[in-house]
């Protein structure tokens, strides 16, 4: 499940872990251009980690999910773009 806590912001609330990401455009121009924005990546869950099993454990839960959006979810969305066009 899905939902918008703010402009730009999602929360994808689930059993064990909740990722947020929050995308602002960049207060100075990145690299010389001001069509940039800076995405932030936020894993809430239900309590800090107190050992490095549990460190291991969340770390390797936002490794998988920086891989699927950055190996799947974005590479998809240029060909969503290109659809919309043609609608």
């Amino acid at each position: 499940m899905a939902g918008s806590l703010r402009p730009k912001t999602v929360c994808v609330w689930a059993p064990e872990v909740s990722p947020i990401w929050m995308l602002r455009p960049c207060i100075f121009p990145c690299e010389g251009r001001v069509d940039r924005a800076v995405m932030e990546l936020a894993l809430y869950v239900p309590r800090a980690p107190i050992t490095q099993e549990e460190r291991t454990h969340w770390d390797k839960n936002m490794q998988l999910v920086l891989d699927v959006v950055t190996g799947e979810d974005f590479q998809t969305r240029p060909f969503e773009q290109i659809d919309l066009r043609l609608a």
